[in-house]
């Protein structure tokens, strides 16, 4: 499989004037296509084309499908080491072997991507229900998709940990974090009432975060009553 104008991720990189603060993702139509069955939520398209527009000067490739695929395995990302890199055409390989046989209308198994493989406790269901998250949410998830696995892991164990102390008597426990584009303030009850609200809109503020989420201690629990 190749792209129907080869030449369009190199040129755009070469030949396209744009500002420092966004760089542009330039795709044929059926790159689009691709991208679209591959990453089949809003939530994990928005990303893509996030981290995609992240490395438009520090990644270099020959054909868009070679990005796509090392994103699903990587997350296009780059260890702190490195400033420039080449991506090869071995990784556009996951990509073809889904979209060839879906071209002529034979069923195949969608490729599952780092974010799906990921196994953390809380964190692993948290994606799993974000991913049709309603479009408030989205800066959120995409800025938690950023984090790193070991961040991850921290958010994991503080989670359980405070839930344990509500569960154990406490009335409320939360903590917040900040990410890229704001935070994200998590808070932990024994009962969900305007009390609660109250309390959770007071510590959203206080910590300076924009985007707060309220969680109960068996499941993650989101209202659309404000911004999440």
């Amino acid at each position: 499989m190749s792209d129907s104008f080869p030449a369009a991720t190199f040129l755009s990189n070469i030949m396209l004037k744009r500002s420092e603060r966004i760089a542009p993702v330039i795709w044929d139509l059926g790159v689009l296509d691709c991208v679209a069955r591959m990453l089949p939520t809003p939530i994990e398209f928005l990303y893509y084309l996030k981290c995609r527009s992240d490395v438009f000067d520090k990644m270099q490739s020959d054909s868009e499908y070679n990005f796509l695929g090392y994103h699903l395995k990587y997350k296009l990302a780059m260890g702190p080491e490195y400033d420039f890199m080449t991506l090869d055409k071995d990784f556009a390989g996951i990509v073809e072997d889904f979209m060839m046989p879906q071209d002529v209308g034979a069923k195949t198994v969608r490729p599952v991507s780092i974010l799906e493989r990921l196994d953390i406790p809380v964190i692993s269901d948290l994606f799993k229900s974000l991913k049709t998250a309603p479009p408030e949410l989205a800066s959120v998830v995409i800025d938690l998709y950023d984090f790193s696995y070991s961040s991850l892991t921290d958010l994991s164990e503080t989670v359980q940990a405070i839930r344990k102390e509500v569960a154990a008597g406490k009335e409320l426990k939360s903590f917040s974090v900040l990410t890229e584009t704001g935070g994200l303030t998590y808070l932990v009850c024994q009962a969900l009432n305007e009390k609660i609200w109250i309390a959770a809109e007071a510590i959203g503020h206080s910590t300076s975060t924009i985007r707060s989420a309220i969680a109960g201690t068996s499941s993650w629990i989101m209202s659309t009553r404000q911004h999440l």
